[in-house]
């Protein structure tokens, strides 16, 4: 028998279980994820997925669990957006591919709004949700997926092997490298363990990524070369792109209530919202489901 591998991943975000389930995978690899939070609750907005991701995500195993967690649609009229027996039932059904529009992209800094590209994609387009037929026989929504994070986290969760543990209220502090190659790390709470592989999915603010950096500087340091050492450093730091962005999630029955009264106009691929946008201003929207609860984002 092969020796077993002991990875530790610090992060239990969208990226460390990806990678958790993945490499679990593997009967010789064990995997410990450490949490900084001390559970996982309901937050966040939605996040979307194109037909190749989507593709990952099925030989992950995820497919058909998060087939009853999206809403996505490429007609979104809000009197047939789906309940969860209907798009089943659409899931169980393949017609011909054919292309859909993914993204309407619209100029509306203007008193007049001009659509000037579409994003078009090959899919099956059906209302309220859009499926594919793959080479492989599997079907897939399409073509652009959506899911609200919590939703799309969660059923991550569900699937982790049984080689996988999870640990909360694990907040790295550093870690350091063994003579044997091994890696030492220690958390905010005294707790330390090690490891043959460490993997940083722990955000923008990495510490595993700002020690890894910092040690990479030492190194540049010792050697006498300063200037390595100091991109080491300034490397590590995020810088704020000049770019902020506003995210909330509006229950549909709100939307149809909007557009009886006039308030918003729905076209074929898109909700757009009537307000004005200022110069270098953009916003998008699209259909989810928030917890068995369908929305906008």
């Amino acid at each position: 028998m092969d020796k077993q591998i002991k990875v530790a991943v610090c992060g239990g975000g969208i990226s460390g279980l990806a990678f958790a389930i993945a490499v679990g995978k593997n009967p010789n690899v064990s995997v410990d994820i450490y949490e900084a939070a001390p559970e996982f609750l309901p937050i966040g907005a939605g996040i979307g997925v194109w037909i190749r991701v989507w593709d990952l995500l099925a030989k992950m195993g995820l497919a058909d669990d998060l087939k009853v967690k999206t809403a996505s649609a490429t007609t979104p009229d809000p009197s047939t957006y789906c309940t969860y027996a209907r798009r089943l039932e659409i899931f169980s059904n393949a017609t011909p591919s054919i292309s859909v529009d993914a993204l309407i992209f619209r100029k509306s800094d203007q008193p007049e709004g001009l659509e000037f590209y579409k994003l078009v994609t090959n899919g099956k387009r059906c209302a309220p949700t859009s499926t594919s037929t793959h080479a492989d026989g599997h079907e897939r929504p399409g073509p652009f997926i959506t899911f609200h994070r919590h939703d799309f986290q969660q059923t991550m969760i569900d699937h982790l092997p049984d080689t996988c543990k999870m640990h909360h209220s694990k907040r790295l502090s550093t870690y350091t490298t063994l003579p044997d190659g091994r890696i030492r790390a220690s958390f905010d709470d005294g707790t330390q363990i090690i490891c043959d592989l460490l993997i940083g999915a722990d955000g923008i603010k990495s510490v595993v990524r700002d020690n890894l950096l910092r040690q990479k500087a030492a190194k540049h340091a010792a050697m006498g070369n300063h200037e390595a050492a100091y991109k080491c450093l300034v490397s590590n730091q995020p810088h704020w792109s000049g770019t902020m962005a506003y995210r909330a999630l509006i229950p549909m029955e709100k939307v149809k209530a909007d557009l009886a009264k006039g308030m918003l106009t729905l076209e074929e691929c898109h909700i757009q919202v009537r307000f004005k946008l200022s110069v270098n201003s953009n916003s998008s929207s699209f259909p989810l489901l928030a917890h068995g609860q369908e929305c906008c984002k």
